[in-house]
């Protein structure tokens, strides 16, 4: 059943490694600027006070450094996360991303806390994250055990729910989907600003992508489909973000012979008046816990072309009503889609239409009034 936490304002703690540009950094400094200051007030608590977006955290919201020293301080970080529930005593425990909700597991089993709601937010199964990595069973066994002490779990798609509830052996009822979130005005407002680079002056038709430069991307299937369709027409592709990949990524395209069509990006402020730029967006993943880049693709009106990989693509995109949807890792199939939509104007623009009015289901207003109802009730 669900009840009342309290009748006055909820004080929510916010648990997270740091505010590092990432996926689930912005889903919390969302929540953290949007919420309503009459029903909540929220105090951010990260195991290093570092990231881009500590700029975004509005100034009457505390913030707790926990001053972690090295990956092996998970037993200082416990300790001293005591210390932060303890002096601003929190309705609720709202933590980010698996490790954050092993710490704040272990402290309030350790030191029996007892704080009345521990939610947890899992974009999707990291245990494909860590296959083959060293510790790989004890991760996965604390894993399990972290999550089965949290109230709640929220994620981000239909796919990413049942794989949690799968692979972490949680009830599907403890598990709750709420979509990630995008700020439309600032997107938006992105269609005003003005582009320097002289690529963008020049009539040529240029996808876009955006992303972390890792393999589970898929940017090599991406640049492999593009020499197909450089093959047949005079065309340019924009890669927008930085990464573990991005050398291995310019070898690739060197070897292609792309040097002269491809521009890597790397971490722009505003990526979005790039992505305006462009007649194309192409998500090019095998695997995503969402893919909110799809979404604010649709929002500058740009049309999309998405691998159908698990989870969240399909969640957004219906097939050739307001996006493509292709086969993982199929490069012919990538290719053909997007010489289709540079050929066929028609199309573009319907994709173009229906994908900005699909974009309107996730603005950011909407999403956190979600997370507010979650938060003024107890899951028990």
């Amino acid at each position: 059943m669900n009840k009342k936490i309290n009748k006055g304002k909820i004080k929510i703690l916010v648990v997270i490694a740091s505010l590092s540009m990432g996926g689930e950094e912005r889903i919390v400094t969302d929540i953290i600027k949007n919420i309503n200051r009459d029903r909540f007030e929220v105090g951010v608590c990260l195991f290093e006070k570092k990231g881009e977006l500590l700029s975004k955290v509005p100034p009457d919201v505390p913030i707790f450094d926990l001053k972690k020293k090295s990956r092996w301080s998970f037993l200082f970080l416990i300790i001293k996360l005591k210390g932060i529930i303890r002096k601003y005593k929190p309705d609720i425990v709202f933590s980010a991303l698996w490790y954050s909700t092993f710490i704040s597991a272990c402290s309030n089993f350790i030191f029996n806390l007892k704080y009345p709601f521990l939610i947890a937010h899992e974009p999707h199964n990291h245990k494909l994250d860590i296959k083959g990595e060293r510790f790989q069973k004890l991760k996965s066994i604390l894993m399990n055990w972290s999550h089965s002490k949290a109230d709640v779990i929220v994620t981000i798609s239909k796919g990413s729910a049942y794989n949690i509830a799968k692979d972490y052996f949680i009830e599907k009822d403890k598990i709750i989907v709420i979509h990630n979130s995008i700020e439309l005005k600032l997107i938006e407002s992105s269609k005003l600003e003005k582009v320097s680079d002289p690529w963008f002056k020049e009539n040529i038709p240029t996808v876009s992508t955006l992303g972390r430069l890792i393999p589970r991307k898929g940017y090599s299937d991406l640049l492999r489909a593009f020499r197909l369709v450089r093959d047949q027409q005079h065309a340019r592709l924009i890669i927008i973000g930085e990464g573990e990949s991005k050398s291995e990524l310019r070898k690739l395209t060197r070897k292609l012979s792309l040097n002269d069509d491809v521009l890597f990006l790397g971490y722009q402020d505003n990526p979005f008046k790039f992505i305006y730029k462009s007649n194309v967006f192409v998500l090019s993943s095998h695997r995503e816990g969402f893919g909110n880049v799809i979404i604010e693709a649709m929002a500058c009106g740009i049309p999309v072309i998405s691998t159908n990989c698990p989870s969240g693509p399909d969640e957004i995109i219906t097939d050739g009503v307001n996006g493509l949807l292709v086969p993982v890792g199929d490069v012919e199939a990538m290719a053909s889609a997007i010489t289709r939509l540079f050929k066929d104007e028609t199309l573009r623009e319907k994709l173009s239409v229906d994908g900005r009015r699909r974009a309107e289901d996730f603005r950011v207003e909407k999403i956190v009034k979600e997370y507010e109802s979650l938060f003024s009730t107890r899951i028990v």
